[in-house]
Protein backbone atom coordinates (compact mmCIF):
# COMPACT_ATOMS: atom_id res chain seq x y z
CA UNK A 1 0.00 0.00 0.00
CA UNK A 2 1.57 3.40 -0.92
CA UNK A 3 0.83 5.52 1.71
CA UNK A 4 2.52 8.08 3.27
CA UNK A 5 0.17 8.86 5.99
CA UNK A 6 0.75 12.28 3.89
CA UNK A 7 1.66 11.77 0.31
CA UNK A 8 1.60 14.90 -0.94
CA UNK A 9 4.78 15.37 1.50
CA UNK A 10 6.19 12.59 -0.55
CA UNK A 11 5.91 14.31 -3.65
CA UNK A 12 6.63 17.93 -2.36
CA UNK A 13 9.75 16.59 -0.36
CA UNK A 14 10.69 15.17 -4.27
CA UNK A 15 10.50 18.55 -5.98
CA UNK A 16 12.42 20.28 -2.58
CA UNK A 17 15.38 17.66 -3.36
CA UNK A 18 15.26 18.27 -6.95
CA UNK A 19 15.52 22.27 -6.57
CA UNK A 20 18.67 21.29 -4.18
CA UNK A 21 20.02 19.24 -6.84
CA UNK A 22 19.84 22.17 -9.37
CA UNK A 23 21.29 24.64 -6.90
CA UNK A 24 24.16 22.17 -6.00
CA UNK A 25 25.23 22.32 -9.58
CA UNK A 26 24.71 25.74 -10.05
CA UNK A 27 27.54 26.12 -6.97
CA UNK A 28 29.53 23.67 -8.88
CA UNK A 29 29.94 25.55 -12.32
CA UNK A 30 30.64 28.88 -9.95
CA UNK A 31 33.33 27.18 -8.40
CA UNK A 32 34.97 25.48 -11.07
CA UNK A 33 38.33 27.38 -9.96
CA UNK A 34 39.04 26.03 -7.24
CA UNK A 35 41.74 26.81 -4.03
CA UNK A 36 44.88 25.32 -2.94
CA UNK A 37 44.47 21.19 -4.04
CA UNK A 38 43.79 18.70 -1.12
CA UNK A 39 42.97 15.24 -0.28
CA UNK A 40 39.75 14.39 -1.71
CA UNK A 41 36.99 12.26 -0.34
CA UNK A 42 36.24 9.42 -3.03
CA UNK A 43 34.57 6.16 -2.17
CA UNK A 44 33.25 3.23 -4.14
CA UNK A 45 29.31 2.32 -5.09
CA UNK A 46 27.18 0.82 -7.01
CA UNK A 47 23.22 0.59 -6.47
CA UNK A 48 22.93 -1.50 -3.30
CA UNK A 49 25.95 0.16 -1.87
CA UNK A 50 26.42 3.42 -0.63
CA UNK A 51 30.64 4.92 -0.57
CA UNK A 52 32.41 5.69 2.82
CA UNK A 53 34.46 8.65 1.83
CA UNK A 54 38.16 7.44 0.93
CA UNK A 55 41.30 9.47 0.47
CA UNK A 56 41.93 9.73 -3.39
CA UNK A 57 46.17 10.39 -3.70
CA UNK A 58 46.83 11.63 -7.19
CA UNK A 59 49.33 9.48 -9.35
CA UNK A 60 51.09 12.22 -9.63
CA UNK A 61 51.52 15.63 -8.64
CA UNK A 62 49.10 17.82 -9.46
CA UNK A 63 48.07 21.67 -9.07
CA UNK A 64 44.58 22.94 -8.16
CA UNK A 65 43.51 24.07 -11.33
CA UNK A 66 44.08 20.25 -12.86
CA UNK A 67 41.37 17.85 -13.51
CA UNK A 68 41.80 14.25 -12.88
CA UNK A 69 40.45 10.96 -14.46
CA UNK A 70 39.65 7.54 -13.34
CA UNK A 71 37.48 5.08 -15.59
CA UNK A 72 36.72 1.46 -14.15
CA UNK A 73 34.94 -1.79 -14.30
CA UNK A 74 34.34 -4.33 -12.06
CA UNK A 75 31.51 -6.86 -10.90
CA UNK A 76 29.25 -7.56 -7.92
CA UNK A 77 27.26 -10.17 -5.86
CA UNK A 78 24.11 -8.68 -4.98
CA UNK A 79 20.61 -9.61 -3.61
CA UNK A 80 18.10 -10.05 -6.94
CA UNK A 81 15.97 -7.87 -5.00
CA UNK A 82 15.60 -5.58 -1.53
CA UNK A 83 15.21 -8.61 1.26
CA UNK A 84 16.11 -11.25 -1.17
CA UNK A 85 18.31 -14.48 -0.11
CA UNK A 86 19.07 -15.30 -3.33
CA UNK A 87 21.48 -13.64 -5.31
CA UNK A 88 22.94 -12.52 -8.79
CA UNK A 89 26.10 -11.17 -10.63
CA UNK A 90 25.80 -7.22 -11.85
CA UNK A 91 28.54 -5.02 -13.47
CA UNK A 92 30.39 -2.09 -11.84
CA UNK A 93 31.38 0.10 -14.44
CA UNK A 94 32.94 3.30 -12.66
CA UNK A 95 33.61 7.02 -13.53
CA UNK A 96 35.46 9.62 -11.77
CA UNK A 97 36.69 13.62 -12.05
CA UNK A 98 38.29 15.21 -9.40
CA UNK A 99 40.02 18.42 -8.93
CA UNK A 100 41.46 19.52 -5.06
CA UNK A 101 38.56 18.27 -2.96
CA UNK A 102 35.69 18.64 -5.44
CA UNK A 103 34.73 15.56 -7.51
CA UNK A 104 31.89 14.01 -9.47
CA UNK A 105 31.57 9.99 -9.12
CA UNK A 106 29.53 7.83 -11.23
CA UNK A 107 29.91 3.59 -10.27
CA UNK A 108 27.21 1.69 -11.49
CA UNK A 109 23.57 3.09 -10.79
CA UNK A 110 25.17 5.76 -8.09
CA UNK A 111 26.15 9.19 -8.91
CA UNK A 112 27.78 11.40 -5.65
CA UNK A 113 30.13 14.45 -5.70
CA UNK A 114 31.27 17.21 -3.36
CA UNK A 115 30.92 20.93 -4.96
CA UNK A 116 32.68 22.71 -2.20
CA UNK A 117 36.09 23.94 -2.38
CA UNK A 118 36.80 23.21 0.96
CA UNK A 119 39.01 20.71 2.83
CA UNK A 120 36.36 20.03 5.36
CA UNK A 121 32.59 20.40 4.14
CA UNK A 122 30.77 18.55 2.17
CA UNK A 123 28.04 18.63 -0.27
CA UNK A 124 26.68 17.63 -3.50
CA UNK A 125 23.90 16.17 -5.68
CA UNK A 126 23.22 12.77 -5.30
CA UNK A 127 21.34 10.41 -7.55
CA UNK A 128 20.38 6.91 -7.52
CA UNK A 129 19.02 4.42 -10.14
CA UNK A 130 16.44 1.66 -8.57
CA UNK A 131 15.81 -1.41 -10.94
CA UNK A 132 12.25 -2.86 -10.69
CA UNK A 133 13.91 -6.15 -9.57
CA UNK A 134 10.79 -8.16 -8.60
CA UNK A 135 9.54 -9.89 -12.05
CA UNK A 136 13.45 -10.62 -12.61
CA UNK A 137 13.28 -12.58 -9.02
CA UNK A 138 14.26 -15.96 -8.46
CA UNK A 139 11.38 -16.44 -6.50
CA UNK A 140 7.96 -17.45 -8.23
CA UNK A 141 5.75 -15.80 -5.70
CA UNK A 142 7.70 -12.56 -5.55
CA UNK A 143 7.45 -12.84 -9.21
CA UNK A 144 4.28 -12.78 -9.35
CA UNK A 145 3.34 -9.47 -7.61
CA UNK A 146 4.03 -8.17 -10.98
CA UNK A 147 7.03 -5.99 -12.54
CA UNK A 148 7.96 -2.32 -10.25
CA UNK A 149 8.62 0.86 -12.30
CA UNK A 150 12.30 2.14 -12.76
CA UNK A 151 12.97 4.78 -9.94
CA UNK A 152 14.88 7.74 -9.68
CA UNK A 153 15.87 9.06 -6.91
CA UNK A 154 17.65 12.57 -7.15
CA UNK A 155 18.72 14.82 -3.79
CA UNK A 156 21.96 15.92 -1.98
CA UNK A 157 24.68 14.53 0.62
CA UNK A 158 26.31 16.89 2.86
CA UNK A 159 28.72 16.41 5.56
CA UNK A 160 32.10 17.73 7.62
CA UNK A 161 34.84 16.27 7.88
CA UNK A 162 37.03 15.93 10.96
CA UNK A 163 40.24 15.21 11.13
CA UNK A 164 41.27 12.60 13.99
CA UNK A 165 43.71 10.24 15.01
CA UNK A 166 44.03 7.03 12.53
CA UNK A 167 44.83 3.39 13.38
CA UNK A 168 48.24 3.08 13.24
CA UNK A 169 48.86 6.52 11.13
CA UNK A 170 48.97 10.31 12.57
CA UNK A 171 45.98 11.47 10.67
CA UNK A 172 42.54 9.71 9.24
CA UNK A 173 38.87 11.30 8.93
CA UNK A 174 35.69 11.10 10.32
CA UNK A 175 32.73 12.58 8.79
CA UNK A 176 29.21 12.55 9.95
CA UNK A 177 26.96 13.14 6.99
CA UNK A 178 23.39 13.16 5.91
CA UNK A 179 22.14 12.04 2.58
CA UNK A 180 18.31 13.19 1.41
CA UNK A 181 17.10 11.69 -2.04
CA UNK A 182 13.37 11.79 -3.83
CA UNK A 183 11.94 9.79 -6.30
CA UNK A 184 11.09 11.94 -9.66
CA UNK A 185 10.53 8.98 -11.96
CA UNK A 186 6.65 8.61 -10.53
CA UNK A 187 8.07 4.96 -9.62
CA UNK A 188 8.35 4.93 -5.54
CA UNK A 189 6.77 8.13 -5.13
CA UNK A 190 8.70 8.57 -1.82
CA UNK A 191 12.29 9.47 -0.52
CA UNK A 192 14.71 8.42 1.85
CA UNK A 193 16.90 9.86 4.62
CA UNK A 194 20.09 8.14 5.42
CA UNK A 195 22.45 9.54 8.26
CA UNK A 196 26.58 8.42 7.66
CA UNK A 197 29.40 8.19 9.62
CA UNK A 198 32.00 7.61 7.50
CA UNK A 199 36.00 7.07 8.29
CA UNK A 200 39.08 7.27 6.34
CA UNK A 201 42.59 6.41 6.49
CA UNK A 202 46.09 5.12 4.40
CA UNK A 203 47.33 2.12 5.90
CA UNK A 204 50.37 2.37 3.91
CA UNK A 205 51.19 4.32 0.79
CA UNK A 206 49.80 1.67 -1.37
CA UNK A 207 46.87 0.63 0.92
CA UNK A 208 43.59 2.53 1.59
CA UNK A 209 40.75 2.06 3.99
CA UNK A 210 36.93 3.48 3.93
CA UNK A 211 34.36 2.44 6.49
CA UNK A 212 30.75 3.62 6.74
CA UNK A 213 28.34 3.06 9.31
CA UNK A 214 24.68 3.61 8.29
CA UNK A 215 20.83 3.98 9.06
CA UNK A 216 18.33 4.09 6.05
CA UNK A 217 14.67 6.27 6.98
CA UNK A 218 12.24 5.56 3.68
CA UNK A 219 8.80 7.39 3.83
CA UNK A 220 5.67 4.98 3.34
CA UNK A 221 5.45 5.59 -0.10
CA UNK A 222 8.91 4.52 -0.51
CA UNK A 223 9.11 1.57 2.09
CA UNK A 224 5.59 0.30 0.98
CA UNK A 225 6.35 -0.39 -2.05
CA UNK A 226 9.52 -2.28 -1.76
CA UNK A 227 8.15 -3.95 1.70
CA UNK A 228 4.60 -3.69 1.23
CA UNK A 229 2.00 -6.56 0.12
CA UNK A 230 -1.14 -5.05 -0.91
CA UNK A 231 -4.70 -7.00 -1.41
CA UNK A 232 -3.93 -7.36 -5.56
CA UNK A 233 -0.53 -8.27 -5.13
CA UNK A 234 -1.21 -10.94 -1.99
CA UNK A 235 -4.45 -12.65 -4.17
CA UNK A 236 -1.88 -13.14 -7.11
CA UNK A 237 1.49 -14.43 -5.06
CA UNK A 238 -0.42 -15.76 -2.38
CA UNK A 239 1.09 -13.92 0.01
CA UNK A 240 0.40 -11.83 2.75
CA UNK A 241 -0.84 -8.92 3.11
CA UNK A 242 1.68 -6.17 4.99
CA UNK A 243 1.70 -2.49 5.48
CA UNK A 244 5.22 -0.96 5.67
CA UNK A 245 5.14 2.17 7.05
CA UNK A 246 7.30 4.74 7.08
CA UNK A 247 10.32 4.50 9.65
CA UNK A 248 13.87 3.07 9.38
CA UNK A 249 13.81 0.01 7.06
CA UNK A 250 17.73 -0.90 7.30
CA UNK A 251 21.12 -0.43 9.13
CA UNK A 252 24.61 -1.58 7.78
CA UNK A 253 28.50 -0.94 7.44
CA UNK A 254 30.31 -0.69 4.04
CA UNK A 255 33.98 -1.19 3.62
CA UNK A 256 36.19 -0.32 0.84
CA UNK A 257 39.51 -1.55 0.76
CA UNK A 258 42.14 0.11 -2.10
CA UNK A 259 45.31 -0.96 -3.26
CA UNK A 260 47.18 0.82 -6.21
CA UNK A 261 48.85 -2.19 -8.08
CA UNK A 262 51.05 0.67 -9.78
CA UNK A 263 51.31 4.90 -10.51
CA UNK A 264 48.41 4.15 -12.23
CA UNK A 265 46.25 1.08 -11.82
CA UNK A 266 43.80 0.27 -8.66
CA UNK A 267 41.90 -2.39 -7.44
CA UNK A 268 39.35 -1.86 -4.81
CA UNK A 269 37.72 -4.82 -2.89
CA UNK A 270 33.65 -3.84 -1.26
CA UNK A 271 31.89 -5.22 1.08
CA UNK A 272 28.96 -4.53 2.91
CA UNK A 273 26.50 -6.08 4.97
CA UNK A 274 22.97 -4.71 5.98
CA UNK A 275 19.97 -5.60 8.09
CA UNK A 276 16.49 -4.89 7.50
CA UNK A 277 14.57 -3.80 10.59
CA UNK A 278 11.15 -3.52 11.40
CA UNK A 279 8.25 -3.00 9.18
CA UNK A 280 10.76 -4.07 6.63
CA UNK A 281 11.93 -7.15 8.32
CA UNK A 282 8.63 -8.22 8.91
CA UNK A 283 7.19 -8.10 4.99
CA UNK A 284 6.45 -11.75 3.67
CA UNK A 285 9.28 -11.05 0.92
CA UNK A 286 11.83 -10.63 3.32
CA UNK A 287 11.18 -12.59 6.82
CA UNK A 288 12.66 -15.69 5.75
CA UNK A 289 9.37 -18.22 6.22
CA UNK A 290 8.88 -20.46 3.26
CA UNK A 291 12.44 -19.92 2.73
CA UNK A 292 11.62 -16.79 1.28
CA UNK A 293 13.68 -13.72 1.87
CA UNK A 294 16.73 -12.87 4.66
CA UNK A 295 16.57 -9.76 6.90
CA UNK A 296 20.35 -10.23 6.40
CA UNK A 297 21.40 -8.72 3.50
CA UNK A 298 25.14 -9.06 2.04
CA UNK A 299 27.08 -7.80 -0.95
CA UNK A 300 30.80 -8.04 -2.01
CA UNK A 301 32.34 -6.83 -5.41
CA UNK A 302 35.80 -6.13 -6.56
CA UNK A 303 36.43 -2.53 -9.08
CA UNK A 304 39.91 -2.15 -11.17
CA UNK A 305 40.48 1.31 -12.31
CA UNK A 306 42.81 3.15 -14.26
CA UNK A 307 43.54 6.84 -13.33
CA UNK A 308 45.45 10.06 -15.04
Amino acid sequence: MRDDGASGLGVGAAGMLARALGLSLLVALTTATTQRAVAQDVGLDAGPIEAPENAERPAAPATADEWRFRVGLGVGLRPDYMGSDDYEAVPIPQLTAYKGPQYVNLTGTYLFSNVIPSPNWRLGPTAKFIRGDRCNANDSRVNDMKCQANALMLGATGGYAFVVPGIGVPQARLTPALEMVGDVAGANDGYTIEPQLNFAQRLSDSWRLGLRGFGTWGSGNYNGYYFGVNAVQSRDSGLSQHNANSGFYQTGLLSVVDYDITEHWKLSLIGRYTRMVDDAKDSPIVDGKDARGSANQFFGGTVVSYGW
